[in-house]
């Protein structure tokens, strides 16, 4: 048998921030024994000075200097143009050393746990391998990916009707089966190319296209929905609607000539609105939606939590849908608080006696919990991504002839 010694996996440099010398000395005799390299800050301005001469893969965090904090370490970081992932550490109580990790993600910052004093050597050993994928950091603005792209391009794409919806399936947690489409638009241009809706829906905003804009897609979809109906018979649509659109008292007739034209029920339409404003404070729209609602068309309130004014517009507004943010969603599964507010918010859909509508599922674990959680509608990529409408025909014959659905669902109670 061989005498010689297996040297430990070069895991990269790790940087201790902490004013304890104890606490320093025990981290760094962990970090070594797993393959770190170690160096050692006692002050924000050693860590300062660290951060501007050396590269590291983890930096370990004490939230409190002496006379400074953790907080103005990490903005140290994230101006120094690297970005090692951070073990936040601290006496605190978990929602002070939860709020430091997020203000660190909020920077670009890769993040690999919080630990609470006096450190849990099993735990630190983890933080210190955790697998952590790097938080991509943000590339060139998005007018340098506008050149070229004018008010007059934008202006003839919806006039020659170059942006169509994109059609992405919304599934029934309980059965599996689709019950409705999301139509979300999309644009390429023959001279520009493929141009993303996070560019040009804002655009359509600046330069006063909004209406023309939404009319288009609203039009298209309503179309494309009573096409699919003798096929598909109560797969409906919804369509996002701008707030800046709801100021035309006469928009709920213009949706509901619409919907005669092309032949679809009103039920099969459902008007996606995000609470950018402070929806409930206006008279004018209260009215259009509530018309909206008595025609028969459906209201959801999209990216629920993230605007303003929740709880007031659910009070006085007759939305029938609820759906919970994305961003709530997507770390369920791993983030705590994020895993209450989902739950808070599917309790809060059923006393309102709304349709729960949660977009941005990826996962099966995320899809299992919210089935467990009643939760009636999914939607994200671990189902579908947008697709055209060609897809999406096909899709849902596909779907149709499935005799058991393979999608995630709950077993009935």
């Amino acid at each position: 048998m061989s005498n010689v010694a297996v040297l430990p996996l070069s895991r990269g440099t790790l940087l201790i921030v902490d004013d304890d010398q104890m606490q320093r000395m025990l981290i760094g005799e962990i970090a070594r024994r797993i393959g770190f390299c170690v160096d050692e800050a006692a002050s924000i301005e050693e860590a300062a000075s660290l951060v501007e001469r050396n590269l590291y893969t983890r930096i370990v965090l004490d939230l409190v200097l002496g006379g400074h904090d953790g907080v103005e370490v990490m903005r140290h970081i994230a101006v120094s143009g690297q970005n090692p992932a951070i073990i936040v550490i601290s006496g605190f109580d978990e929602r002070i050393r939860d709020a430091a990790i997020r203000f660190g993600q909020s920077l670009g910052l890769a993040t690999a746990g919080e630990l609470r004093k006096p450190i849990d050597i099993v735990r630190l050993r983890e933080a210190l391998l955790r697998d952590v994928s790097p938080i991509a950091q943000p590339g060139p603005g998005a007018a340098g990916k506008l050149t070229g792209v004018t008010q007059a391009d934008l202006r003839s794409a919806i006039a020659l009707g170059e942006i169509l919806p994109y059609y992405q399936p919304k599934i029934a947690l309980a059965t599996g089966q689709v019950i409705g489409v999301e139509a979300l638009a999309r644009w390429t241009s023959p001279r520009h190319g493929s141009i993303s809706p996070a560019i040009f829906v804002p655009l359509a905003e600046d330069w006063g296209l909004s209406d023309d804009f939404t009319h288009l897609m609203m039009a298209t979809a309503i179309r494309d929905a009573a096409a699919w109906q003798a096929d598909h018979p109560g797969v409906g649509v919804a369509v996002n609607m701008p707030v800046s659109s709801l100021g035309d008292i006469a928009l709920p007739d213009r949706v509901e000539a619409l919907l005669g034209r092309a032949g679809l029920d009103a039920s099969c339409l459902t008007v996606e609105i995000t609470e950018s404003i402070r929806l409930s404070d206006d008279v004018a729209i209260g009215d259009i939606l509530t018309r909206m609602r008595i025609k028969g068309i459906k209201l959801s309130l999209d990216d629920f939590g993230t605007g303003y004014s929740s709880l007031s517009s659910l009070l006085r507004m007759p939305f029938s849908e609820l759906k919970i943010d994305r961003s709530f969603v997507m770390t369920s599964d791993f983030d705590a608080y994020a895993w209450k507010i989902v739950r808070a918010t599917l309790s809060l859909a059923r006393e309102f006696g709304m349709t729960a509508v949660a977009e941005g599922i990826e996962t099966l674990p995320v899809a299992a919990m919210l089935g467990d959680a009643l939760c009636d509608i999914g939607q994200g990529y671990l189902y579908a991504r947008p697709m055209s409408r060609s897809a999406l025909l096909r899709y849902l014959a596909e779907n149709d002839r499935r005799e058991t659905s393979t999608l995630p669902a709950r077993s009935a109670v």
